[in-house]
């Protein structure tokens, strides 16, 4: 009998440490890399990983207001009541990317807060 082992790699993890710039190039770029994501969400992520990643990481950024984003995270799983780090009640909402019927990529986004806040993001590979 054939074993599948899935091997799941944390390729980036933003905490705390995507401090928001206020200024107008920073805003421009926010806003498409907001854009951005929304095309590759719209074309089922069917880009290159590393550019997903990476439109990713700079999409959703510490502190972002989950508000902000529309319905952007219409297209992710949303699971309540996750626990994150000493965080209670955090929502992690998962975009599952795939290849045929296999996962190749999980996108995280971890918000909270009174009003919901990015709070953290991890992309992950599986292979």
């Amino acid at each position: 009998m054939k074993e599948v082992l899935a091997i799941v790699v944390a390729l980036s993890c933003s905490w705390a440490v995507n401090a928001q710039s206020t200024g107008g190039k920073a805003k421009r770029d926010h806003k498409k890399a907001i854009a951005d994501f929304r095309r590759l969400a719209k074309a089922t992520f069917s880009g290159d990983q590393d550019e997903i990643e990476k439109v990713f990481n700079e999409c959703f950024q510490f502190g972002d207001r989950v508000a902000d984003f529309g319905d952007l995270f219409d297209g992710a799983t949303r699971r309540e009541k996750t626990t994150l780090r000493n965080l209670k009640d955090v929502v992690r909402y998962t975009w599952e990317i795939k290849r045929g019927k296999e996962t190749v990529m999980l996108l995280h986004v971890y918000a909270g807060q009174d009003p919901a806040v990015v709070l953290m993001t991890r992309c992950l590979l599986t292979w």
